[in-house]
Parts: C-alpha cells; sequence; structure tokens
C-alpha cells in the first residue's frame, strides 16, 4: 500500500497573459498534488533497459533509469506508469554502437561553459570518448536509498563526473553532480546538466523583472522561428517549439532553474552549486539557464541546461552542483509556474 498525503492546494496566478502559443492563464486553479513519501514500492531496484543493465530508482510515484553502460545517463524520467519525458535515440538498443562520439540521449553531467572545450581538445565537437561515451561503475549507498555512477577520467581536463541519485525528503529527485580532478592541476569550469528531453508544449524561464534594458535571453543564431520566446509576465517567459532547424537559447535567469510542461505534467529543474570556489571574474561569467532545439521534423528533441556558477576546481576542491527534479499533475490547467520556480518554492506537496 503506497503511504502517501494528497493535498488540495489552491494557487492563485495574478497578472499572467496571452501571448501567441501561450494558453490564458489569468484564472483561479485547483492542483491536487499527493505529497510524495518514500512509498513501500519505492527504493533502487537492478533491472534491464533496452537490453542494457541498469538501475531504477523510484519513490513509488514516479521513477528515473540509470544505464551505467551508456555513460552513466539517465534514459527514462516519468510517472511510474506515464511515458518517457528523455529523449532516446531512435533504434537505441544494446547492440547499437558504442565507439566514439554516438548521441543516445538521455540527461548527464558536462563541463561548462561549451566555449573552452576547444583548449582541450582539436575541436569542441564531437565530444573526447571519456567525455560522454565511456561507461561508469555504479554502486547502491545509505542502504539502498542512494545510487552512485562514476566516470573515467576525463581526458585533458583531468577531471572525473561522480553522480548521486536520490529521492529527497520532499519528493523530489535529487542529483547530486560533483566534479573531482584527478592530477594537481587547477581549472576554471562550470558544473553543466543537460537533459535531453522530448519536445515539450512549452518551457518556461524567469527573468528579472526590474532589468527592462534586457530581455532576459540571447539567440546563438537567427532561427528565432524555431524557438519562439514569449514575456508572459515581466518575471516570466514562455518558449514554444517549432520543426525549423537547430538553435539554441541563453537565459539571464536570475535563477538557476526551468519548468516544462507535456500536457498535464509539469517538470520543475532546479540547479544549486553547493560546494566549490567561485570566480569572481566578471570576463567567467556562465548562463544559468540555456535550452537548445534540434528542430527536426522526425525525431526531434530539446535540451533542458542548467549551468553552475564559474569555480576554480583543484585537487581539495571539487565542485558540487545539486539538481531538484519534481513533477506535477496540472490535469490541463498551469499552476503559477512563477511561484513554483523561486528558491523557496515548494515541491511537492508543501504550501508555497
Amino acid at each position: 500500500m503506497v503511504s502517501q498525503l494528497v493535498l488540495t492546494q489552491t494557487l492563485r496566478i495574478g497578472g499572467l497573459v496571452k501571448h501567441g502559443f501561450v494558453p490564458a492563464l489569468c484564472c483561479l486553479v485547483l492542483l491536487t498534488q499527493p505529497f510524495r513519501i518514500l512509498a513501500e514500492s519505492g527504493g533502487i531496484f537492478q533491472t534491464v533497459y533496452l537490453g542494457f543493465p541498469a538501475y531504477e530508482i523510484t519513490d513509488g510515484l514516479t521513477r528515473a533509469v540509470i544505464v551505467p553502460e551508456l555513460a552513466g545517463r539517465v534514459m527514462f524520467y516519468g510517472w511510474m506508469e506515464g511515458e518517457n519525458l528523455i529523449w532516446n535515440a531512435s533504434g537505441l538498443d544494446a547492440t547499437s554502437p558504442r565507439e566514439g562520439f554516438v548521441n543516445w540521449g538521455g540527461d548527464k553531467t558536462l563541463v561548462g561553459p561549451h566555449e573552452i572545450w576547444g583548449q582541450y581538445s582539436e575541436r569542441r565537437w564531437p565530444p573526447r570518448p571519456s567525455w560522454m561515451s565511456e561507461p561508469h561503475m555504479a554502486r547502491v549507498e545509505d542502504e539502498g536509498r542512494s545510487l552512485v555512477t562514476e566516470g573515467p577520467a576525463w581526458e585533458g581536463f583531468a577531471l572525473r563526473v561522480v553522480r548521486r541519485y536520490r529521492y529527497a525528503g520532499e519528493g523530489s529527485l535529487e542529483i547530486t553532480q560533483t566534479l573531482e580532478k584527478t592530477d594537481e592541476t587547477a581549472e576554471a569550469l562550470a558544473v553543466w546538466s543537460v537533459a535531453q528531453v522530448n519536445p515539450p508544449d512549452q518551457a518556461y524561464v524567469l527573468r528579472d523583472p526590474g532589468n527592462e534594458a534586457s530581455e532576459g535571453f540571447r539567440y546563438t543564431n537567427q532561427r528565432q522561428s524555431s524557438m519562439p520566446i514569449f514575456r508572459l509576465t515581466p518575471g516570466l517567459l514562455g518558449v514554444g517549439f517549432q520543426p525549423l532547424g537547430a538553435t539554441k537559447v541563453s537565459f539571464d535567469s536570475p535563477q538557476t532553474a526551468l519548468a516544462a510542461r507535456w500536457g498535464d505534467t509539469l517538470w520543475i529543474q532546479r540547479g544549486t552549486l553547493r560546494e566549490g570556489a567561485l570566480i569572481a571574474d566578471p570576463a567567467f561569467q556562465t548562463p544559468p539557464v540555456e535550452i537548445y532545439h534540434q528542430g527536426r521534423e522526425e525525431d526531434n528533441y530539446v535540451e533542458l541546461e542548467l549551468m553552475s556558477p564559474a569555480v576554480r576546481l583543484t585537487p581539495n576542491r571539487p565542485a558540487r552542483f545539486v539538481t531538484h527534479w519534481s513533477l506535477f499533475k496540472v490535469d490541463g490547467k498551469m499552476p503559477s509556474v512563477f511561484e513554483l520556480l523561486q528558491p523557496e518554492a515548494f515541491k511537492h506537496g508543501a504550501t508555497p
């Protein structure tokens, strides 16, 4: 029997404006959401995913599947009986090629920003094999409550990625992403969390309402029609997706957080730097949120990206960036995304 407390919460959305593709949001919304306690059916289990040995971590209401052989990626995330929100490459299975770089999809930890990759490789793309393609080791800790994956040393950067997965007390999936040096040098970098997902209906990012001089975002190319951006309120941006070619947008968000919606499922991601020697150099600033859209008609995907502030990684000082994933059922109506993206906003049941 699943142990849970169901709360009915009334969220007021004030002043939201309809723009283009965005549905009317200015209404009083009831959001019924289970307060997520680790259920009797929750835990970490060995499983098989598309023919690969894998681990499933669940709290009985949502689940994530991690595949160590695919460079430790999260290859499934969603409701227990729901569809996968994570994009998987078409035709992926255990017989798929695994030499060199192959875009399998999934969620992973990278070193950011992308511009510095050229300092450690002959070119910025594709990445070197140890960065995104080689298998990770996995182990279960904390009496079956945490899964840890550990990758090989990244060539050039001389560091490794360690990820720890657990369901936090309030019900979100907590992913602690750590970069550790493997030699005695120091590097200036950021922790870059990248989730390749099936294209959502919409995405949402905060903007600074007090900075009218900035739109709060910038395109990296001219394909703006592939990812139209609308100001829903002074403090909230809405993002749409059209299969009109690849484009990427960097957001000057006041919080390292974003949201995405597929039908009646809303996914909130937040990121917090828990450990790291911050770099104060204004010339080395990182965007807290980026979104990339592949923009294809078929086998299309979107990347939801969170990035830590720039840090100096040393042998004695790792960089630890913690992301929280939270799912909500919105029954076709939108709660106040602006409130959900705030630092002290509720996650799975706590009243805002």
